[in-house]
């Protein structure tokens, strides 16, 4: 929100989050994203980013796509495409590169697994784990163990 608020910012490429929405609801006026030259809004459902933005993309829902979620119990599980997206509709791992391609930004992850390599070599809950590891069953992360002991 500060290069936002700077004007430093050019380009918003939004991913499933109605930003819009939420900073109306938080206060901010509309206007202060009236400065950005492009916004894009790849998202599984209509909000105010979308019906906003230049660009508005539909994302395939977690029912249409494979990745990786941690439950209640800080257990990071993988799951499986269990139906086919509609017509063109892509999951986000698969369309954020091509955008941001657009953008002049490489986005390297291109699948679920490098997304999440790339999360575990950046995020430190999740350094000691990768997509291979997680297999059917998952793997509890070491903070949720720790709080439980």
């Amino acid at each position: 929100m500060n290069a936002l608020r700077e004007g430093s910012l050019q380009v918003l490429i939004v991913l499933n989050n109605d930003i819009l929405g939420k900073a109306q609801k938080a206060g901010t006026s509309l206007e202060a994203f009236a400065g950005l030259r492009l916004i894009v809004a790849l998202a599984t459902h209509s909000d105010l980013t979308t019906n906003r933005a230049h660009i508005s993309l539909p994302l395939g829902t977690y029912q249409e796509t494979d990745g990786t979620w941690v439950n209640h119990a800080g257990r990071v599980q993988r799951f499986h495409r269990a139906v086919n997206p509609p017509g063109e509709v892509r999951a986000g791992w698969e369309l954020l590169p091509v955008i941001s391609s657009l953008c002049g930004v490489i986005v390297e992850p291109r699948s679920p697994g490098s997304v999440f390599g790339a999360m575990s070599r950046s995020v430190e809950a999740f350094e000691e784990m990768s997509y291979d590891l997680l297999g059917e069953g998952g793997i509890v992360m070491v903070s949720a163990r720790a709080s439980a002991a």
